[in-house]
């Protein structure tokens, strides 16, 4: 199978060469890498073109004539793939030397599996590994593992996306439900948890339980830093109401229903009700009002469903919605 390798770049040239040099010192090397390029001049084409020469039969370049943004940046490089088997890829990680032999063995042994993600570990812009892993940041623990394990899948991404866009890789014969991705407002990028709703609704999900990739943080992520730190995490949380990270979560499960079902493909009425569920919680608190007395029925009613525990995370929620708004 024809393994492709897509970047979505935005003024990378500081790191983009340390993680191609990564992907070319891959076990099993890709067929095809694909960039497609945001930045606003040429610094990071340049770093680029050394590689574009010595191996122009593997390494694809695009320059985009008007910034896309990071979700259509991916959809077009995942549009320009031609790979049986796609990666999608950071622009300033580093990929450990068996990231592509290990999930591609995963993906073309098994016709059930659609898409495969790893853990990673977090570093600092040198690439000095710390002891914070990206599964621990997520909550994907050793329940939420056994649940994926046991054909649960969608239990565990309706309540904690666990994967990133860096970690993921898919069959190629997705791209027709996946794309084009759903267009939406706010300060929140989709194309990771879309492509992580899409697969869990229609599809399986496999984990491999191995630090393959070493995410670089920096003030330049297109995510924020991830943190376990209690001050950081009140000011995320602040964010996330800021952000109406609940009413773009509603949006996009309601989208990805849509397109599964559009594409012929019937999602099971339970998994259906679980969906619909987890959408009437995030429009709950996206609508919650900024008075305590009159937010708290809403509070009291998604506690004693338990949907703050099925769907979040539980007392953290709960404490967000009283103290925070």
């Amino acid at each position: 199978m024809k393994t492709s390798i897509v970047i979505a770049v935005y003024e990378g040239e500081k790191y983009i060469g340390t993680q191609l040099e990564s992907i070319f010192a891959q076990t099993k090397l890709p067929e095809e890498i694909i960039i497609s390029d945001d930045s606003p001049n040429d610094l990071t084409e340049k770093q680029i073109k050394k590689y574009t020469e010595k191996y122009p039969n593997i390494v694809k370049y695009f320059s985009n004539e008007k910034k896309l943004g990071i979700d259509k940046n991916f959809e077009k490089a995942i549009s320009k793939s031609t790979g049986d088997l796609i990666f999608l890829c950071d622009q300033d990680d580093f990929w450990e030397r068996d990231k592509i032999e290990k999930i591609s063995s995963i993906l073309m042994s098994s016709n059930d599996v659609a898409g495969v993600f790893c853990d990673s570990w977090l570093t600092d812009p040198n690439l000095n590994i710390s002891d914070i892993n990206l599964w621990r940041l997520r909550g994907f623990g050793n329940r939420e593992q056994q649940k994926l394990e046991s054909g649960q899948a969608l239990d565990v991404f309706l309540k904690k996306v666990p994967c990133s866009g860096h970690n993921i890789a898919f069959k190629a014969e997705l791209k027709d439900i996946l794309l084009p991705f759903p267009e939406h407002s706010g300060a929140c990028h989709c194309f990771d948890s879309w492509i992580g709703f899409i697969i869990a609704m229609a599809f399986d999900w496999q984990f491999l339980p191995e630090k393959l990739t070493r995410y670089r943080i920096h003030h330049m992520n297109s995510s924020d830093s991830p943190s376990c730190n209690f001050c950081q995490r009140v000011e995320d949380a602040k964010k996330s109401i800021k952000d109406n990270t609940f009413g773009w979560t509603a949006d996009l499960l309601e989208n990805a229903v849509y397109r599964v079902e559009e594409r012929g493909i019937r999602i099971a009425d339970k998994d259906l009700n679980k969906i619909n569920e987890r959408i009437c919680f995030s429009r709950e608190r996206e609508h919650m009002s900024s008075n305590l007395l009159c937010r708290l029925p809403s509070i009291i009613k998604l506690a004693s469903n338990g949907w703050y525990f099925r769907f979040g995370s539980g007392i953290l929620n709960i404490c967000q919605d009283i103290f925070l708004r």
